[in-house]
């Protein structure tokens, strides 16, 4: 057996970034899924411009569920939800980000409805695969 000692020098030269809630990251590099679905709604539903919130479908998505935009509880709605769903529809690492509606009452809300947007990341962006339809909110 052969006793020589080898050694490798490896110099690394990373640039690292550390972010947190006083020092967010910088627009572009948004990690909030939910910034995403928002702005999908935004874009579709508020503006009525479906061919600008197409550029937000990921381009394996070839058919997307637009008629689950078509109700009348976007003026209701409450808040959003961010959760990680892991694999859905083939895809990994998808997010999901859930929308409540209802009426709000004082300091409380009464949520009455549900709608999940299911986005993974593509290219550095977050794309929509895929929307539920409303649903009955069930505690």
């Amino acid at each position: 057996m052969n006793d020589e000692v080898h050694e490798f020098n490896i110099e690394s030269n990373w640039k690292t970034n550390n972010y947190n809630y006083f020092k967010r990251p910088p627009s572009q590099y948004s990690f909030r899924p939910s910034n995403t679905a928002h702005s999908f709604i935004r874009t579709a539903v508020d503006k009525e411009d479906l061919k600008a919130a197409e550029t937000g479908i990921h381009p394996k998505i070839t058919d997307f569920p637009w008629e689950n935009l078509e109700h009348d509880q976007w003026s209701r709605r409450l808040g959003r939800l961010t959760r990680y769903e892991g694999n859905y529809l083939g895809f990994d690492h998808v997010f999901s980000t859930r929308i409540t509606f209802g009426e709000r009452e004082d300091d409380n809300s009464k949520v009455e409805y549900v709608q999940n947007i299911f986005m993974t990341d593509y290219d550095n962006e977050w794309k929509i695969i895929d929307i539920s339809p409303l649903m009955e909110y069930k505690e």
